[in-house]
């Protein structure tokens, strides 16, 4: 009898141990994802990433973070300053790699807009 409590108890300590082990990981997944969406809604690199890359296309950023995904789109467009773009947001059972993203391209509908060269010279000076 001694013995089954014993290793009822052990059973009951791994599973405890488990259960909060996974729930602080997904505590963590969700605070930082959360807090880098915002920022990268508000037009901000996102702060809480493990990788970035980028591609040369008019600066489309990936920045994969625990258990997601962000990419900003800024492609280039025919016009001179004027781009697509927009952001786009996967999490960890629908991530995309970037072999995917390039050949898909984005799932979002991208914004055509201007962005205007902050050095450009005025009047010729």
């Amino acid at each position: 009898m001694k013995i089954r409590n014993k290793t009822f108890k052990i059973i009951l300590l791994i599973f405890l141990s488990l259960l909060f082990l996974f729930l602080a990981l997904l505590s963590v997944f969700l605070i930082t994802y959360n807090i880098d969406k915002q920022r990268a809604a508000n037009n901000q690199e996102p702060m809480f990433i493990l990788n970035k890359t980028a591609l040369n296309d008019g600066g489309t950023q990936f920045y994969f973070g625990i258990g997601y995904q962000i990419i900003k789109w800024k492609i280039m467009a025919d016009e001179p300053g004027w781009y697509y773009m927009g952001t786009e947001y996967h999490t960890l059972f629908n991530l995309r790699s970037i072999d995917e993203l390039c050949a898909e391209g984005p799932l979002i509908e991208l914004e055509y807009t201007e962005i205007k060269c902050e050095n450009s010279q005025e009047n010729g000076k």
